[in-house]
């Protein structure tokens, strides 16, 4: 390959050397992209899940993101349950640290385990759906104490993807419990606030809770 010049110079190029060049260039120029392309990803990926719980590290968020994937809890097509075994630890990891008002939380009653110590009056476990309203929690680095206080909320046993807002007036519909008693969040949830409705885009049973 040769290049001549106005001014009578000329260049002469090897043709084997040439496409050598060519090749070494594009590949470097790929393999950059790739680079750039996976390092582009990853903060994606740990951005989103600092914003979804920013008091988990990243690598144990990653870690409680895939052992959910493996879950043999159900799961829906729509969403997924924020559980408290699934996706959080102690203290400011506990799902209790993540909650606001307003959230509709599942809690368990009768029985239940705090490091594998039975707690409660031994009877038999039952779940329960409340509203939460208020919190009063101190949390440290590996455990959780105080009270969650909310309004009761009851499953309509027909279709059982609708939870009532029981009413205020009566004695038992303002509840309260401890963080070591929840079990779950449920997400996605559509109010109805002219009839204290919500409706769960899932069927709501215990199975879902043991």
């Amino acid at each position: 390959l040769e290049l001549r010049f106005d001014n009578g110079q000329h260049l002469n190029f090897d043709k084997s050397s040439t496409v050598h060049k060519m090749v070494s260039l594009c590949s470097l120029l790929l393999a950059i992209s790739f680079v750039e392309f996976f390092r582009v990803g990853a903060f994606s990926v740990r951005h989103r899940l600092k914003v979804a719980n920013p008091s988990i590290p990243t690598t144990r968020r990653l870690l409680l993101r895939t052992t959910a994937l493996f879950s043999t809890r159900p799961k829906n097509d729509q969403t997924m349950v924020d559980y408290q075994l699934d996706h959080h630890g102690r203290g400011e990891d506990h799902l209790s640290a993540c909650l606001n008002e307003g959230d509709v939380v599942v809690y368990q009653a009768g029985t239940w385990y705090v490091d594998g110590v039975e707690v409660g009056d031994g009877s038999t476990p039952t779940f329960h759906y409340c509203r939460v309203e208020t919190m009063q929690i101190v949390w440290t680095h590996n455990c959780e104490h105080g009270v969650i206080r909310g309004f009761q909320m009851q499953v309509d046993q027909d279709q059982r993807l609708s939870l009532l807002l029981c009413d205020e007036d009566q004695d038992d519909s303002f509840v309260e419990f401890g963080p070591e008693q929840l079990v779950a969040r449920l997400p996605n949830l559509e109010w109805n606030d002219s009839q204290q409705i919500a409706i769960s885009p899932f069927p709501l049973d215990d199975a879902l809770w043991k």
